[in-house]
């Protein structure tokens, strides 16, 4: 168990195949409660087979953070599906996503212990930079992972949110 987030006694989890229930209710809760934040939709992602979430796990790390057995967080860890630079990009970079945090846990260090929880298992597996893309429409998500470490790397791509464009920026942080 990883200390606790400012007395809510908050324990960060790697999930497990078998975990597959904790991944679906966690991003299902994600998609209810910040809609916008997100690509995916809670109406198309409910329909998901097992299977599906099954290999999520599989292909990705997944964490979670708990409080009292409820979910209120989640981050993913997967491979870059198209690395910025091509055969060009950092050998062992890896692609955060998915980050969740319940809006009654914001601001009290949940995201701070999974990402530490994931940067710790990116270095035992031999990765030395992390690499997700935030939203423009959400500063106060830019401003978390700058004061976590990531940086602007200055490279942004459009992005269709619900029917409306938005612009994602494609942040890092060298662990090494």
């Amino acid at each position: 168990m990883i200390p606790e987030a400012r007395g809510r006694g908050v324990e960060v989890v790697r999930l497990q195949e078998a975990d597959w229930p904790a991944l679906r209710e966690a991003r299902l809760m994600a998609l209810r409660s910040s809609p916008d934040a997100f690509c995916g939709s809670y109406s198309q992602e409910r329909l998901v087979h097992r299977r599906a979430w099954r290999r999520r796990l599989r292909t990705g790390s997944w964490t979670v953070a708990r409080s009292g057995g409820r979910l209120v967080g989640l981050i993913g860890m997967l491979p870059e599906p198209d690395p910025v630079g091509g055969p060009n990009a950092p050998f062992g970079t890896r692609c955060i996503e998915s980050v969740w945090v319940a809006p009654d846990f914001r601001g009290h260090g949940v995201l701070k212990q999974m990402l530490a929880s994931v940067e710790e298992q990116a270095l035992r597996q031999g990765v030395g930079v992390l690499v997700l893309w935030v939203l423009e429409s959400n500063p106060v998500a830019t401003e978390v992972y700058r004061r976590l470490g990531y940086r602007h790397t200055g490279i942004a791509q459009p992005i269709s949110v619900r029917r409306h464009w938005d612009v994602e920026n494609r942040l890092m942080k060298n662990l090494l």
